[in-house]
């Protein structure tokens, strides 16, 4: 297991998502996902409104 580390494409990311999730620490974790095509392990649904794959 590897840190994902914050980046500039992840920033920008955040802010051209729509604000269907009101955290910004999880937006920031949905931006992540999105930019590196990593799917998100988690429970929270509201994930589901974005472009990105979803574990569990």
């Amino acid at each position: 297991m590897q840190n994902l580390s914050i980046q500039i494409p992840h920033i920008l990311e955040v802010s051209n998502m729509p604000n269907h999730h009101k955290d910004p620490f999880d937006r920031l974790i949905i931006a992540q996902s999105i930019v590196t095509k990593y799917a998100i392990v988690g429970i929270d649904k509201s994930f589901d409104s974005y472009s990105l794959e979803r574990i569990w």
